[in-house]
Parts: C-alpha cells; structure tokens; sequence
C-alpha cells in the first residue's frame, strides 16, 4: 500500500491539475499527529524521538506538510539504527529533521532528490522503498515555495530542512 500511496503522490504532483490547497496552517497539531503515527517505529528501534516546535504558521497545503515530515521522518527511523532523530520548526518557518544515523556519502548528496535514485542499491531490499520518497518531498517544497536543504555526514547522521520563509 505504501508503494502505491507513494506513486499517486508522485502523480498528483506532477499533474497539470493538483489538488493543493493552501491556509494558514499552526504546524504543531500537524507535527504532533505526524509524531505519533511513527512513535512505534522509534520504540521498536529503540530511537529516541526529539521535538522542538515553535508555534507558528505556515501557508501550506496541511496533507503535503505531513506528508513532506512523514517522508522525512520515515528515512530517518530506516537509516538510523540507534541515538536520536529531532524535529525542530523555529519561529523562522524552517522545518528540520535530523538524525544521527548511516549519513549518505558525499558523492550521492546532490542525488538523493532525484526519482528513483537509491544510494545503496545493494541493501534495497533489506530497508525498502521506493526512490520516490525525497523527490516528492522536494517537489512538494517547491510547489510551496519552500526551499530544500540537505547536510550530511557519513557515519554521523542527516538533516534534512525546509524552510517556508519564503512560501506562498
């Protein structure tokens, strides 16, 4: 189900005629309910789950906001097998998860955005996924008008930002 939710998503966005709908948005009730649906994947892992969010809004099309945290964090909880992921929205409207995970090496950073692109070929079946993840995350920031950031450092973790400052 997920393979198939992930490729409509991919399609809805792609569309000439997309569904978004943006309001002003408070982006903790959103995070918190996002949190909670990954809680048993950090308990089962043992990964602590960090939350630091200011209280503010963003225009935003809510689903797609969950959607771009829910991705986030579910690369996060795959790629780290212990210590700590944090979800951090600041008053400036950047959202930020980042963990302490396997980190991507340097040579496929400027990749991971694109479809279909997996860095470690080899242990795809063994964490699963599609490729499509962080393409339709990028492209639902831009659509927001939000831009993506990426800062990695293999053996020591991700973070992944999108700042909203600049949204619609």
């Amino acid at each position: 189900d997920r393979y198939a939710e992930m490729a409509l998503n991919y399609e809805r966005l792609n569309s000439t005629s997309n569904d978004l709908v943006f309001a002003k948005v408070e982006v903790e009730p959103v995070i918190k309910r996002v949190v909670r649906q990954y809680a048993g994947q950090f308990i089962r892992k043992h990964i602590a789950l960090k939350c630091d969010i200011a209280p503010v809004q963003v225009l935003t099309d809510e689903k797609w906001l969950a959607f771009i945290l829910g991705q986030l964090l579910a690369n996060a909880v795959k790629y780290t097998e212990s210590g700590t992921v944090t979800v951090t929205v600041t008053m400036n409207k950047v959202l930020k998860v980042s963990d302490t995970g396997i980190g991507i090496p340097y040579a496929d950073q400027s990749r991971v955005f694109e479809r279909f692109y997996r860095v470690d070929k080899s242990h795809s079946k063994e964490v699963g996924g599609t490729g499509l993840g962080l393409s339709i995350v990028k492209h639902a920031a831009q659509y927001h008008g939000a831009k993506i950031e990426l800062k990695s450092d293999p053996g020591k973790g991700t973070a992944i930002a999108v700042n909203f400052t600049a949204a619609k």
